[in-house]
């Protein structure tokens, strides 16, 4: 079936606009973005059919869970970020509380002292409650008790979490990109995004922040594709939640809409939700930190990198963000190599959602470049700092596959083989998700804490 074609609406599918085509902001099907597509050769969309997408999405999503649950991790060894997401949400699914217990102090580096003195991780809120329930669930099943250390508790459940947010995550960006294209594209995109990338080998392997903030930026920007601004403000509060700095996608993509569309609408609907998120990060902040900064108990000092990382400094990160071996997007990512440099082609046929989308998605990358290192800590697999990005330029990756790349046999092919290399890649650091090295050094240190103290309970 090429790009553009037809399908057929299923017999008895009623006519009704709602329930016989996805809802689409009206952006998108007129105007200037409309010209742009046919002006490329592009075809409408073919229409919604209730029965067989619905079907598409959730075979979609069954599959990549599955796969997801095969190849994620459920013991201890992980990195640190992901244990210190895991200690709190057992904390709290199973003893009600995020304080942990006193004698854990040391137990992890991202442990630290609260504004009353007791113990708690700095993560943030937005993957701990998603963690919670499921560690919930497992202290129920399986009634233990409270660990003498931390690194003894029950990580199957987060394993699990990290599996299942995922994989709903790939199931709304199914829904996104179907407003963009027909099923069978749509869904050989989807699956591309969701095995090709880290979205595998890194989102879905452990409580990553980054499963959840997928889930939430493409649920806030399939209801900006549905011009429901003010629900879109609310996804992108949820992912603030998780990944503060995620606030400057609502913010691009409700100017952007607010300009395209010259009416106040968008911007101030989504800037109103968006911003929930923003001050229940801070109000977290201050209960449990005692900082008006909304970065729960991290470094205070971060964000002023915003302004104050010199510009060289950044252009050297971004330049190690896209081809650095550890790290590189474009080296764990190929397929980018091909698509990329002819964007230009997708951005004249996007709608304004699709383009909003992808400049946030670049402002986000900014940011990060200028609070945080590129690299992102060591000893996992492949990049996770550009999941982000890479998530929310999709719809826009997919519109230069249809303009441009798949009217070419030659790049199309190059492509195809390069969306394969990264599936091996990604299959593989599923599989691997931290380095030999990092796991026979945390072997040992575990041997070393039971040798030291061979009463602890999980020795």
């Amino acid at each position: 079936m090429t790009d553009g074609s037809r399908e057929s609406v299923a017999p008895g599918t009623p006519p009704d606009e709602d329930e016989s085509q996805p809802p689409r902001c009206p952006s998108s099907q007129g105007g200037t973005d409309r010209s742009s597509a046919e002006d490329v050769g592009l075809e409408p969309v073919p229409p919604w059919d209730r029965q067989l997408d619905r079907r598409a999405f959730a075979l979609l999503v069954l599959f990549v869970w599955l796969a997801y649950l095969i190849t994620a991790t459920y013991d201890s060894f992980q990195i640190n970020d992901n244990r210190a997401v895991n200690i709190s949400a057992w904390s709290l699914g199973t003893r009600g509380t995020l304080e942990l217990p006193a004698s854990w102090e040391g137990h992890n580096r991202w442990i630290i002292e609260g504004r009353d003195g007791a113990l708690y991780t700095n993560r943030f809120p937005g993957a701990i409650l998603w963690a919670a329930p499921f560690h919930a669930v497992a202290g129920l099943v399986a009634g233990t008790g409270t660990p003498d250390h931390a690194v003894f508790i029950n990580y199957a459940p987060g394993g699990v979490a990290a599996a299942t947010v995922t994989a709903l995550a790939v199931g709304v960006t199914f829904l996104v990109l179907r407003r963009l294209a027909n099923r069978r594209l749509a869904v050989t995109a989807t699956a591309a995004l969701a095995l090709g990338t880290g979205v595998w080998s890194v989102s879905a392997d452990s409580m990553w922040t980054h499963g959840v903030t997928h889930l939430t930026l493409m649920l806030g920007v399939l209801a900006a594709a549905d011009a429901r601004y003010a629900r879109s403000g609310l996804a992108f509060a949820a992912a603030v939640l998780t990944r503060p700095h995620t606030a400057v996608v609502p913010a691009a993509v409700g100017i952007w809409q607010t300009v395209a569309d010259r009416r106040w609408r968008p911007m101030l609907a989504m800037g109103t939700t968006s911003l929930v998120g923003v001050i229940l990060l801070i109000a977290y902040s201050q209960w449990l930190f005692e900082t008006w900064m909304p970065v729960a108990g991290y470094d205070t000092g971060r964000p002023g990198g915003v302004a104050q990382t010199p510009w060289l400094q950044t252009l050297e990160r971004f330049a190690f963000t896209l081809g650095h071996p550890q790290r590189g997007v474009m080296i764990y990512t190929p397929a980018l190599l091909v698509l990329v440099p002819f964007v230009r082609h997708g951005w004249r046929a996007s709608p304004t959602w699709v383009r909003s989308s992808a400049a946030g998605g670049v402002l986000y990358l900014l940011v990060q470049l200028r609070v945080n290192t590129f690299d992102g800590g060591a000893d996992f697999f492949g990049a996770r700092l550009t999941l982000e990005t890479l998530v929310l330029i999709t719809p826009l990756l997919l519109r230069t596959w249809q303009t441009s790349v798949s009217q070419n046999p030659k790049l199309k092919g190059a492509c195809v083989g390069l969306l394969v290399v990264g599936l091996l890649l990604h299959g593989y650091g599923a599989l691997n998700p931290i380095t030999n090295e990092a796991r026979d050094a945390w072997q040992e240190q575990l041997d070393g804490l039971c040798e030291r103290e061979p009463a602890l309970s999980g020795c």
